[in-house]
């Protein structure tokens, strides 16, 4: 299912539902040989890469997103 989109819309659905709620989401890419399909994820979803590589995003700034295109 990854690199069809799947992942994406998820996180984008986890934004959608908790944005009213928040005041800013944060993630983390844990880099291995297996999440190579999503390693970009919280790039391409507006997210922006922090100190100690934290991705935040502001809810604020939360807005689905369109899908990015295959990289």
């Amino acid at each position: 299912m990854l690199g069809l989109g799947v992942e994406h819309k998820s996180l984008q659905h986890v934004v959608a539902a908790l944005e009213s709620e928040c005041d800013a989401l944060t993630g983390r890419i844990i880099e291995t040989a297996r999440n190579i399909p999503v390693r970009h994820i919280y790039r391409d979803n507006g997210f922006t890469l922090g100190d100690g590589g934290l991705w935040r995003l502001g809810c604020l700034d939360a807005r689905p997103k369109p899908l990015a295109a295959a990289r």
